[in-house]
């Protein structure tokens, strides 16, 4: 399949750009907490490698959304986008 139909299809657009983009951003918590919890680390500094690893996430997904979403809604700013779904 050619990009260039790709890009005329929204829904299939945004599957195959933010599917793939969760599941990277997915690995970044999935990883930090198997190292943190098979290492021994305190609950405090699991929680807080938790959290930012959880805000990587969010910046992952927020960038393969706003590259989704840019050729149907130009107005959307990217890295605001990246930045409100780090954020949560």
């Amino acid at each position: 399949m050619r990009l260039a139909s790709i890009s005329s299809r929204p829904l299939l657009r945004w599957t195959l750009i933010v599917g793939p983009g969760e599941s990277l951003g997915f690995a970044v918590p999935a990883a930090v907490g198997a190292i943190f919890v098979t290492s021994g680390a305190p609950a405090l500094v699991l929680y807080m490698a938790i959290v930012v690893a959880g805000a990587c996430e969010g910046a992952v997904l927020g960038a393969s959304q706003a590259y989704a979403l840019r050729s149907h809604l130009p107005a959307v700013e990217g890295g605001r986008w990246v930045a409100y779904t780090a954020l949560g």
